[in-house]
């Protein structure tokens, strides 16, 4: 073990999301994104001053990329259901077991101290959606996480209703991490922070649970989250307002992106909750994490971001050493040209210049840490930027400038 002082004993993740297949649809694609920001933005009400390019997006399928080596695999389906989830761990564009792809990833390049993890939700609403009830995904992971035979018993927080069951076991410590991606439901109820609070508590301390064990395996617990705040259906300021606060998981993973692909951070807010100031307390993402036991004791180590690439962890990518872009979020998929923003995040912060996410999160809490947790990159792929000025949005008023590069 190197570092005992992370939630991971491992130290420092340099994490990988894991597709269950092309969601760009084809590869080699074209894609649009941001390339740099030409000049400081005002706010998000001015300018964006974001200057558009195109790149050649090429997939890369099980061919996890070993340069950075990852220590830690994510295998993300879209599904919420637990069984569904572990049921559709087949690459459906290379036909390849997921799961055997990082167990063979990390043994090909003497990985022996590792997080393996399944993700939960973040899929489209019909699949990565968080109901109630014993249809929901929260049952489904009861369930799967109980052992087999044994009985469980769980009263939701927001309905009230106490749902039981029988446990298949069937979710174990092949995984030593799980990822909640906590983003929407569908219909009229779904799961409370509370009821998500409840479930991390029982798997990580329940006698009944398959992962109620000590030693190197111990689960590790990641929430994710959209920007500053998952949109929830509207109720994303309750859910993850109460959720930043509680120590029942290990790592929470602010998504520094909007589309699948692209060579730049998005930091903009999501309007739920802003990231440091300017709604009032306590709505604020800095003053509820700095609450949390977890941030007490490691400070920014309990902050694991997702990024489109590695190098926008330490580095503005294709930004690096321009202004960051603060406001604008693009808004719509990476096949859209021009690429078509949105404002959000009407507070003016405290970062001038994009250093990427660590030096993003030293701006918000006033700090000058060399790294956070570590980093979960989410592209399956390379981007072979084409530096081909793209034309601007008709309001947006980019200058007609030349990059230096």
């Amino acid at each position: 073990m190197s570092d005992q002082n992370y939630p991971w004993s491992g130290g420092e993740i340099k994490g990988y999301f894991y597709w269950q297949g092309n969601f760009v649809g084809s590869s080699p694609a074209t894609q649009y994104f941001a390339d740099y920001v030409s000049a400081p933005q005002t706010g998000y009400q001015g300018s964006s001053n974001i200057v558009q390019t195109s790149g050649t997006f090429t997939y890369s399928g099980s061919n996890i990329p070993n340069n950075p080596v990852f220590n830690a695999i994510f295998l993300f389906t879209g599904y919420s259901n637990a069984s569904r989830a572990l049921d559709n761990l087949t690459n459906y564009t290379t036909q390849t077991n997921m799961y055997t792809d990082a167990k063979t990833y990390f043994s090909n390049n003497g990985v022996t101290d590792f997080l393996l993890g399944l993700c939960l939700g973040g899929g489209y609403s019909a699949t990565g959606s968080w109901n109630t009830g014993t249809d929901g995904a929260i049952y489904s992971i009861y369930e799967a996480v109980t052992q087999a035979g044994v009985a469980f018993s769980y009263t939701e927080t927001g309905t009230g209703q106490t749902l039981s069951g029988v446990g298949t076991g069937k979710l174990d410590n092949s995984y030593n991490c799980l990822v909640f991606d906590i983003e929407t439901w569908t219909g009229p109820n779904g799961s409370t922070a509370d009821d998500f609070i409840n479930l991390f508590n029982y798997i990580k301390h329940n006698s009944n649970s398959m992962f109620n064990y000590e030693g190197d395996w111990l689960i590790k617990i990641v929430v994710t989250i959209a920007h500053s705040c998952s949109n929830y259906n509207g109720t994303g300021q309750n859910v993850c307002g109460t959720l930043y606060k509680s120590d029942s998981y290990d790592y929470i993973s602010p998504q520094m992106y909007t589309q699948n692909c692209g060579t730049t951070n998005e930091y903009c807010a999501n309007y739920n909750i802003l990231w440091q100031t300017g709604y009032t307390s306590p709505w604020l993402f800095t003053s509820l994490i700095q609450s949390n036991p977890n941030y007490v004791q490691y400070g920014l180590n309990f902050i694991l971001p997702a990024i489109n690439f590695a190098n926008l962890y330490q580095g503005g990518g294709s930004n690096d050493g321009n202004p960051p872009n603060l406001y604008f979020y693009q808004s719509t998929g990476n096949d859209t040209n021009p690429v078509v923003e949105s404002a959000s995040g009407s507070v003016t912060l405290p970062y001038d210049c994009d250093e990427g996410v660590v030096g993003f999160f030293n701006s918000l809490f006033g700090l000058n840490e060399t790294h956070l947790g570590g980093y979960a990159q989410w592209v399956n792929g390379t981007i072979t930027d084409n530096f081909t000025m793209m034309p601007a949005p008709r309001d947006s008023k980019i200058p007609k400038i030349v990059r230096k590069r």
